[in-house]
C-alpha cells in the first residue's frame, strides 16, 4: 500500500507540475549542447556539441562531454516538432523521478521501519527541487535515477552477499558517472560501507568485502571499456 501511495503521489505531483507550471523554455543550462550532441550522434555518428549543419561535413568531435545523456536523448529524436520532443522527454523524466522515489523508499526500508521509510519516500516524492528538476531538460533526472538504483542494488548485494548484484551495482554506479562526473566523487561515500557487516555492528570478514569490491570494480571496468569503445567510434579529431 505504501508503495502504491508513493507511486501515485510522485508521478501525480510531477505530471501536475509539468502541466500547470509556466516554464519558459525547459531546455536550460547545458541542455542545448546535449541535444546538439544527440543530433550529431544520430546524423553523423559523431560525439560533438557543435550545431549540426545540413550539407556540411561532420563537426569536430570531443571527449570531455559525458556521453550517456546525449545517448538517452537520441531515443526522442523521432519527434516531429521541438514541442513534442520536449514533451516526450519531460514525461519520461517524470517517470524516472517517480522510480527514484520508489528506490529511495526501498533503500530506506533495508535499514528503517515502514513508517520512517515511508516518510523518506514521501519527502523525496514531494521535494520541490526534485519535482521542479523533472520539469526541465537536464541531466539530473537521469543521474539521480541511475545512481539511486545503483545504491539500492549495492545495498541488496551487501545484505544478501550476492556477487552478481555487486557487479550490476558497479555497472550502474559507473554509468552514473558517465552521466555526470560527480558520480565518481559519490562512490567514496559508499566505499566505507564495505568494511561493515551487513547484519551486525562489527567489521565484515575480508573474504566477503574483498569479493564484493572486486565485483563492483569489474562493473566499473566494463563501463570504462564501453566508454573507450564509444570514443573510438565517435571521436575523430
Amino acid at each position: 500500500m505504501s508503495l502504491l501511495i508513493l507511486l501515485s503521489l510522485a508521478l501525480g505531483v510531477r505530471l501536475l507540475y509539468q502541466h500547470e507550471s509556466a516554464v519558459e523554455g525547459p531546455m536550460r543550462a547545458d541542455a542545448g549542447k546535449y541535444v546538439k550532441a544527440a543530433l550529431n550522434l544520430r546524423i553523423f555518428g559523431i560525439h560533438s556539441e557543435e550545431k549540426p549543419r545540413t550539407g556540411f561535413g561532420p563537426p569536430q568531435s570531443r571527449t570531455d562531454l559525458s556521453p550517456v545523456y546525449p545517448l538517452f536523448l537520441t531515443l526522442f529524436l523521432d519527434a516531429k516538432t521541438p514541442a513534442q520532443l520536449e514533451k516526450h522527454i519531460l514525461i519520461v523524466q517524470a517517470i524516472l523521478g517517480t522510480l527514484t522515489t520508489v528506490f529511495t523508499f526501498l533503500l530506506a526500508r533495508l535499514a528503517l521501519g515502514l513508517p520512517w521509510a515511508t516518510l523518506a519516500g514521501v519527502l523525496t516524492a514531494a521535494s520541490p527541487h526534485l519535482v521542479a528538476m523533472d520539469g526541465y531538460i537536464l541531466t539530473e533526472s537521469l543521474f539521480t535515477f541511475v545512481i539511486t538504483l545503483g545504491a539500492l542494488i549495492l545495498a541488496l548485494s551487501w545484505s544478501t552477499n550476492r556477487s552478481s548484484l555487486a557487479l550490476i551495482a558497479g555497472l550502474l554506479l559507473a554509468l552514473s558517472a558517465r552521466v555526470r562526473a560527480l558520480g565518481f566523487a559519490l562512490q567514496f561515500f559508499l566505499a566505507p560501507l564495505f568494511l561493515l557487516d551487513a547484519h551486525a555492528p562489527r567489521l565484515a570478514r575480508k573474504s566477503i568485502w574483498a569479493r564484493q569490491i572486486i565485483m563492483v570494480v569489474l562493473g566499473f571496468v566494463a563501463i570504462l571499456g564501453a566508454h573507450r569503445e564509444f570514443v573510438l567510434r565517435t571521436v575523430t579529431h
